[in-house]
């Protein structure tokens, strides 16, 4: 070019034309990250899932008037320190609407004379049977010892073994339970409400460990259950040698059944909001134990892997996605790239919307109050609650939790 110089372009050059190319695959590899992880995350969660079998649980209840088999059943309370309670449950119990025969069967400690003296005042109900255990229990807590006695005196091949601090709230509640215990099932694992007077956090954290746990006694085997209400046959407890192999816990009485007698798809769920079982605001010392119990026994429970995996990978999709979508709105923000923090405050937003909006719905179905602003902080607030009991456990006395002293 007659001797002259070619001139190349700058280096600034060269990255300012290739700045628009960096910049858009940057935005779209924020965006799709964003997108997937909230998605992931909407769809992992109970919510979604017991939402999803909800309609075939619920299509089996029927109308409860027009029941024509009703099968014997016995009803066992174990009243331990629990006379208030009594006083308030028992006469719903035995005024039941059931065409079929049944019997409420109370077991006591013997000199319990407050639980006594109620018991005398009902004496004349055809329905109700006492029966005691003796004061000292050897390498057995005195709660299974009370179960064993109520289920070897019921007459009948169906047993519900239940709470004085749950209570029906209508006549026919014993028929909607009842017509559960069909022929190809051997166990129903019930819901139960907690008063209006019980937290939020109490409410909502039986809600979503049901919703894990119903759902997978309808769709394979119970693991365990959350609710002082299940239904089993007396054979296979007998069979079975009723709580062989869990007799070193002082707790988990339900469980232990649930888990050990459950077959694959022979589970049959009691969810009928408009006749429920309602157990009272337990107190926090009652709760707290009842939470570290489950850290107790657990790793004698079958089937716990599978159960516990779930649980963990949905919370961490939970988190993943909101600080996810957190940081991205904060960088997007800090470099001035409004698409990338407009779109990951969009998917926020709906994070947020299906999260509240499936677990609404669950709670509406299952009959619990629940405010809609409150899901999804409750909802993050579990696994650190998760967290906080396995520290508790870990510094609790391990004697608490057996008969088997060290």
């Amino acid at each position: 070019n007659h001797g002259q110089p070619i001139q190349l372009p700058s280096p600034t050059c060269r990255l300012s034309n290739r700045r628009p190319m960096i910049f858009d695959l940057f935005t779209i590899a924020c965006c799709i990250a964003a997108f997937l992880v909230s998605l992931i995350s909407i769809f992992a969660t109970p919510f979604f899932r017991i939402l999803n079998v909800l309609p075939k649980i619920l299509s089996n209840n029927g109308d409860v008037e027009r029941i024509t088999e009703y099968p014997p059943v016995s009803i066992i309370l174990y009243s331990h320190d629990l006379a208030h309670e009594l006083e308030h449950s028992l006469p719903l119990f035995l005024h039941q609407n059931y065409e079929g025969t049944y019997k409420v069967i109370v077991v006591i400690d013997k000199g319990d004379s407050e639980a006594e003296e109620i018991l005398k005042r009902y004496a004349h109900e055809p329905h109700l049977y006492t029966t005691y255990i003796p004061e000292t229990s050897r390498y057995m807590s005195r709660k299974k010892l009370a179960i064993t006695i109520g289920v070897k005196a019921a007459k009948s091949d169906w047993v519900i073994v239940t709470e004085p601090t749950c209570r029906p709230t209508e006549p026919l509640w014993l028929s909607t339970i009842a017509q559960k215990c069909q022929a190809d099932k051997n166990m129903v694992v019930s819901f139960t409400q907690y008063t209006d007077d019980t937290t939020s956090l109490k409410r909502f954290y039986h809600l979503l460990t049901e919703s894990y746990l119903l759902r997978r006694a309808f769709k394979s085997f119970a693991f365990y259950t959350d609710s002082p209400c299940i239904a089993f046959k007396k054979k296979d407890f007998i069979d079975g040698n009723g709580f062989l192999g869990n007799l070193q816990y002082n707790s988990g009485e339900y469980s232990f059944i649930v888990n050990k007698y459950a077959g694959f798809k022979t589970t049959a769920i009691h969810l009928n909001p408009d006749y429920p079982l309602i157990e009272e605001n337990p107190s926090p010392k009652v709760w707290k134990y009842k939470r570290l119990c489950y850290y107790a026994i657990r790793h004698s429970l079958l089937r716990r892997r599978s159960y516990h995996a779930l649980f963990n990978f949905d919370m961490f999709m939970l988190h993943l996605s909101f600080f996810a979508n957190i940081a991205l709105i904060t960088f997007g923000c800090i470099i001035q790239n409004w698409m990338v923090a407009g779109f990951s405050a969009f998917m926020l937003i709906t994070w947020i919307f299906f999260h509240t909006l499936f677990g609404k719905k669950a709670a509406n179905h299952f009959g619990v109050k629940i405010s809609i602003g409150s899901i999804v902080p409750l909802l993050m607030y579990v696994v650190w609650y998760h967290t906080l009991l396995m520290i508790r456990h870990h510094a609790t006395d391990k004697n608490d939790f057996t008969t088997h002293k060290l």
